[in-house]
This record gives C-alpha cells, structure tokens and sequence, in this order.
C-alpha cells in the first residue's frame, strides 16, 4: 500500500461506519470499518491486490493488451505481470472536488484524470455517500475531446474472516456464467452454474444485478448494480473480490459478449452501485 500522507487521506463518516479513501492511489478506499470492524484487506502493496479501487477505463483483461478502435490499434502497457490490468487510474493521483458531512451521511466527490497511459484524454468521477445502512457509490467516465471505449468497475478486496466468526460466503441471484476459454478470454457463451461447486476467477451476467457478501451471523452486504456484469474472485484463503461492472472482461475491444460502449463528448458511461448493510444477520 503507498504511504499516503495525512492531506491524501478522506474519512468519510457516519453512525457506525466509515469510509477512508486514498486520493494518492486513485480514489480507493483503503479502509471500510462497520461498528469498528475492518471489512476490506490488503492482499499485497500491489496497486490491484488492496481496498476498494475503482477499476477505469477498463475492467478486468485486455485480450493481447491490444485495444481495436476506430479502424486503429492500441497497445496498452502491462501494470500487473503479463497483463494490462484494470484500467489507468488504479494508481494515478486523485483531487477531492467536494466533501460535506451531516449527522447521518458524509459525501465526497472526486476526481482522476486517465493518464498517458490511455490513448484519450477523459476522467473518471467517483461520488460516495456512506450511511448508517448502506454505502452508495456512482463512477462516471468522461471524454473530453475525442470519443473512446469504456467499461467502469469496482474491485474490493473483502477480509474472508472479521474477527472470530465463520468465514464469509457470497451469492449472486440468478447468475449465468460466461464460458471461459484460455488466457482467461470469453467463448460469448452462457451457462447455468452452482455456485458451490468451484472457486471462482469468472465473469457472471446477472439479471437481477444483485450480490451479496455474508459473514454469518455477524454481518452482510447486499451489492445492487445499474448492470448485470459481476466478476468474482474466490481462489484465495483470505479475501473475496466481488466486483460489479459495467461491461464484461475485454468489454472495450470486441462485441462478442455484450455491445462496446463508447463514452462521447457529453455522453458519459456510468455505473451506480449500493452496498447495503445489514448487521447481525444470520445465514439464509
């Protein structure tokens, strides 16, 4: 994790919970604590293994790190091993452009430009509203001259465990699974699937837009998106990423899966997501 000074850091508070965001390490929370409970962790200092970052303007894997549009190519530079991962902003410097606070909420609005690194000039706005129940997110992709490919993200990095309770589960309602074919590209084919039956590094479409995160007893978080992109990583002992999109992996580059969607001077892609809280709440 960087060590962010004190002037990059904004808390966002409300009864019960809160919500520290790194402006250093674009936008990313890297502290979410409900009733004084830690629920998001560091996997690495790695800029895509820690909190809970917005992924821009892309999500997940570019197939060959090559982008097609426009009748040119692209080359997008590696940032994670092999693979041009996650979008520019994950670690670019974010700006606080307006914070205010009453008894029940906080709400901050912030801003991350797209960097060198993409081809376009744009940004990235992320709005936060955290309360008592429910933490309320809305990422918004900009174009400023020119228009360009776009799929928008949320990867958090869930504590399998808080405290000493069981460990969390997951579910996402009404799940199709995307086939997957090698090097983690998308066959444009969908399947039923159990959500037991495997660990999971997939992509899912989700009609209901809705997944939840579960510690029993002790905690839930109900996710609603404006799309029904879900990705979920469950490989590892400690931690569950369950990530609402946009669009789908490679979503910028091919329409073999869902149709690309171009973010136009004036036309801005959005996605809006809610993570509701729910406290001492059994399994079900």
């Amino acid at each position: 994790m960087t060590g962010a000074s004190m002037q990059d850091r904004v808390v966002l508070r409300a009864p019960g919970v809160s919500v520290t965001i790194d402006l250093a390490a674009g936008g990313r929370a890297v502290s979410w604590t409900i009733d004084d409970v830690e629920v998001i962790g560091s996997r690495s200092s790695a800029p895509v293994e820690y909190g809970m970052y917005p992924m821009a303007p892309w999500a997940g894997r570019v197939r060959d790190n090559s982008l097609s549009f426009g009748g040119a190519e692209y080359s997008l530079a590696p940032n994670h091993g092999v693979w041009a991962l996650h979008g520019t902003v994950l670690g670019s410097k974010s700006r606080l452009v307006d914070q205010a606070s009453s008894n029940d909420r906080s709400v901050a609005t912030i801003v991350t430009d797209l960097g060198p690194e993409w081809p376009w000039a744009g940004r990235l706005t992320s709005h936060w509203e955290v309360a008592a129940d429910a933490v309320r997110t809305r990422l918004t992709l900009e174009a400023e001259e020119q228009s360009f490919p776009g799929v928008l993200g949320w990867h958090p990095w869930f504590n399998r465990r808080i405290g000493a309770g069981e460990p969390a589960i997951w579910s996402l309602t009404g799940p199709l699974l995307a086939e997957r074919l090698e090097a983690f590209q998308l066959s444009g084919a969908f399947v039923p699937v159990d959500l037991g039956s495997r660990a999971f590094d997939d992509t899912f479409l989700v009609a209901s837009r809705a997944a939840s995160i579960e510690w029993p007893g002790q905690l839930r978080i109900d996710i609603s998106s404006s799309h029904p992109w879900f990705v979920v990583f469950d490989e590892l002992a400690d931690y569950i990423c369950i990530e609402p999109q946009s669009g789908p992996p490679n979503g910028i580059n091919d329409s073999q899966v869902a149709p690309v969607t171009v973010v136009a001077p004036g036309e801005p892609l959005s996605l809006v997501n809610e993570w509701r809280i729910t406290r001492g709440q059994p399994a079900g």
